[in-house]
C-alpha cells in the first residue's frame, strides 16, 4: 500500500504543479517552430530520392521535346517529298504530251492536282 500512495501522491503533485504553473506561450511558440524546422530536414535518403525523380522528370521534359523537334521534321520533310513528286510527274506529263503547245490542256491537267 505504501507504494501505492506514493505514486498517487506524486501524480497529485505532478498534477496541482501544472495547474498553478503559469504557461509559458513564447517556450510553446519556439518548441511548435522548432518542429517545423526540424520537419524540413531532409536526410540522405531523401535527398537521394528527390535528386532521383528530378533526373527522371528532367529526361521525361527533354524526351518530349526531342520527339516533338522530329515527329515536326518528319511530317515537314513527308510534306516537301511530296510537293516535289507532284511537280516531278506533273513535268513529266507536260513533256511527254507536250502540253506547253496548247495552254488550256496544261490547265486542264493542272486542275486535276
Amino acid at each position: 500500500m505504501r507504494v501505492r500512495s506514493t505514486f498517487l501522491g506524486a501524480a497529485r503533485a505532478n498534477i496541482q504543479s501544472t495547474q498553478s504553473a503559469p504557461r509559458d506561450w513564447g517556450a510553446a511558440v519556439r518548441e511548435r517552430d522548432s518542429l517545423k524546422v526540424m520537419q524540413l530536414r531532409l536526410n540522405l535518403q531523401w535527398k537521394v530520392l528527390l535528386l532521383v525523380a528530378g533526373t527522371i522528370a528532367a529526361i521525361l521534359l527533354g524526351s518530349t521535346y526531342l520527339h516533338g523537334l522530329i515527329t515536326k521534321s518528319l511530317s515537314e520533310e513527308y510534306r516537301y517529298n511530296n510537293a516535289i513528286r507532284q511537280v516531278v510527274t506533273v513535268a513529266r506529263r507536260a513533256q511527254t504530251h507536250d502540253y506547253f503547245s496548247s495552254p488550256a490542256d496544261l490547265l486542264q491537267e493542272l486542275s486535276f492536282w
